[in-house]
């Protein structure tokens, strides 16, 4: 059995999209154990995940600030004596870790963003894996229970439903507000039609939820949701 870190910092999108690829490594190789170490306010997202799968995590706001604190996430991980460490994102906080692992001796590597190498995995026929993605859902076959839910939404009946998350963690991925403002201004007028607004923190809130005063058939849920 060999025990494999698995770091993954970065936005929500991203965790979300390494599930399948970290649940299939998980199942086609159940007997090593994985732990996946991410921002803490993540662990929902591994609730469902197989049983040689743990989830670590890291608290970039308090205990684990700076680089003192990824010193303390650092000391508190070589204890689990890893086999090998793999990041997902080369961030600086993963590229920090993974340089410390190495130092002790622990094979330790990135994803480099390779462009080549990535149109490997993205082509439409003849992808390269170096697993076999049998990831469906974190329900397994079925769906997940949203009847929580209703309250917020309601019943969908025959309606098109859209989402809308119109933030990002880094400012030049945000599409102008102004122009976001005119979108849903004309997706709001189309009849059978409710939007959902997605986002946090008290400035995304206050614009969400004044979009959603402001439009007919606009709900923010903003605040009013958890993962």
């Amino acid at each position: 059995m060999s025990k494999i870190l698995v770091i993954c910092f970065s936005s929500i999108n991203n965790v979300a999209m390494a599930i399948p690829v970290i649940h299939s490594l998980a199942t086609q190789y159940a007997q090593h154990q994985i732990m996946v170490l991410s921002i803490d306010t993540f662990s929902p997202l591994f609730e469902n995940v197989p049983d040689n799968v743990i989830f670590r995590g890291a608290d970039f706001r308090g205990e684990h600030a700076g680089l003192m604190g990824l010193g303390w996430l650092y000391n508190d991980l070589k204890e689990e004596k890893f086999d090998a460490v793999a990041a997902f994102q080369p961030t600086f906080r993963s590229r920090f870790l993974c340089w410390r692992f190495r130092l002790a001796g622990i094979k330790a590597a990135h994803i480099k963003q390779n462009r080549r190498e990535l149109q490997k995995l993205i082509r439409r026929k003849h992808k390269i894996y170096p697993i076999r993605l049998s990831f469906l859902s974190l329900f397994g076959k079925n769906k997940g229970n949203i009847s929580s839910l209703a309250p917020l939404t309601g019943e969908k009946n025959q309606e098109t439903w859209i989402g809308i998350a119109p933030f990002a963690t880094h400012v030049g991925k945000i599409y102008p507000l102004s122009k976001q403002e005119q979108i849903l201004k004309h997706l709001s007028a189309r009849d059978h039609t409710k939007i959902f607004l997605f986002g946090g923190g008290k400035k995304e809130i206050k614009v969400l939820e004044e979009w959603a005063q402001h439009f007919p058939n606009v709900i923010s849920t903003a605040g009013k949701l958890t993962i």
